[in-house]
């Protein structure tokens, strides 16, 4: 069943998916439903829980730190869209198919200061990995997050390495 108590949310969003279904809605289309049957495969065989479609993104928790981050890099690997995906572990609460608490907030933050396919993580998912390559972004302040967030970047063989600065508020 859902993971309960501290879990680690992966949040995806696909960057620039407005100006593609304006500009061909029969692609988008498919592309939306081999990016929605990727992911969603993807979690499931990590052992992750996808609770909510945000339209052109998904919601995902996971019990296991490691295993959101070994499931957003395997989709990171299959996925032809520019995804950007955030994780952030903390406590949450499961009510009603759903979940609620200020790690949800920061998860989805953490995924918005990103670009198509970049992995980030919050310092706290990072804190409890090992055996994870990742680059250490420093202290960033997102919007609506009052205080600063150690932000990290996965690194893995095959996964992009290089994008635009972060979009963060400033850098601390």
């Amino acid at each position: 069943g859902p993971p309960s108590g501290v879990v680690t949310f992966l949040f995806t969003d696909i960057e620039g998916s407005t100006r593609r279904w304006e500009a061909d809605a029969d692609a988008m289309r498919k592309a939306l439903a081999a990016h929605d049957d990727v992911l969603r495969h993807q979690i499931e065989a990590h052992g992750g829980f996808m609770f909510k479609h945000t339209g052109d993104g998904v919601c995902a928790a996971f019990a296991a730190p490691k295993a959101a981050v070994e499931a957003a890099m395997d989709a990171q690997l299959t996925l032809e869209l520019p995804v950007r995906m955030g994780i952030a572990t903390g406590e949450a609460e499961l009510r009603d198919g759903d979940y609620f608490g200020a790690v949800l907030n920061r998860a989805a933050r953490v995924m918005a200061a990103g670009h198509g396919g970049q992995i980030l993580l919050a310092d706290s998912t990072a804190s409890l990995l090992s055996g994870v390559d990742l680059l250490d972004l420093g202290q960033r302040r997102l919007r609506d997050v009052p205080m600063p967030v150690g932000l990290f970047q996965v690194r893995a063989p095959g996964l992009q390495t290089d994008f635009p600065p972060l979009r963060a508020l400033d850098v601390s």
